[in-house]
């Protein structure tokens, strides 16, 4: 029983040291087809910074729900108008300045919720 453990562990070591080598082993490699590469997932954006008058995408309709505004993911004049309207600024190069605008614009709208009450 002992010597069958320990080849059992032998061969599983061979197996692991040698398995680039063992063709049986090795995974067969696949291209993707031109459909394949056509193809991207709805959700996945390009690019999403620098973002702009023109962008579309998620962090546009989070732009905009901070904004107050329709969050139709699509930034046109409406949203160029808020922002400027807003004193923000109206182009994002990173997430970071986008996620600091955010916060300025919830943060006037809670200050302005506190006014009204």
């Amino acid at each position: 029983m002992r010597f069958f453990l320990i080849l059992l562990a032998l061969a599983g070591i061979l197996l692991v040291m040698f398995k680039d080598k063992l063709p049986f082993l090795k995974k067969p490699e696949t291209q993707p087809s031109a459909d394949d590469k056509q193809k991207t997932p709805s959700n996945t954006v390009k690019s999403d910074f620098p973002m702009s008058k023109g962008s579309t995408g998620i962090y546009v309709k989070q732009l905009q729900k901070a904004l107050g505004i329709k969050d139709d993911g699509a930034w046109g004049n409406m949203t160029q108008k808020a922002l400027e309207d807003a004193k923000a600024p109206t182009s994002f190069q990173s997430m970071a300045e986008l996620e600091k605008a955010i916060a300025m614009l919830n943060a006037h709208k809670a200050a302005q919720n506190i006014i009204k009450i």
